[in-house]
């Protein structure tokens, strides 16, 4: 999807929207996923999120872009991984967990499309948010 402009800013999400889940029998889904890197539009203390500019989106994986307007419901939970340099390469490390992203609406309606997540370092071993570091 989209491409980051600033590499130490951006993250990775790879998503199971709801929609993309398809019951071929009873007891067997296939899932279809996702995957897009984007900028962070926003970082604070507790959240990073992640705006996504069409304009910048290229199907990088042949299978079409996801129409505007696409809900990405069912994807909370999932990883936002953010890009880490250290030691002289590149690697990627858990920056967040998704905690809210775009609902599905008519394309006429959308103003922009969006992914918010709980910054990681705030995740306790119980799965609970902290409320400090």
């Amino acid at each position: 999807m989209a491409v980051a402009s600033e590499p130490r800013r951006a993250g990775h999400v790879r998503r199971l929207p709801r929609q993309e889940r398809i019951v071929i029998n009873p007891g067997e889904i296939r899932f279809g996923f996702h995957s897009g890197m984007s900028a962070a539009s926003s970082v604070t203390e507790h959240q990073i999120t992640q705006r996504f500019e069409r304009e910048f989106m290229l199907d990088h994986q042949g299978t079409g872009l996801p129409p505007k307007g696409c809900g990405l419901g069912g994807i909370s939970g999932g990883p936002l991984l953010v890009p880490d340099y250290r030691e002289g390469g590149w690697t990627w490390r858990l920056g967040g967990v998704i905690s809210q992203a775009t609902q599905e609406r008519p394309p006429e309606e959308v103003i922009f499309e969006m992914v918010v997540a709980h910054r990681a370092e705030y995740i306790q071993p119980d799965g609970t948010l902290a409320k400090n570091r």
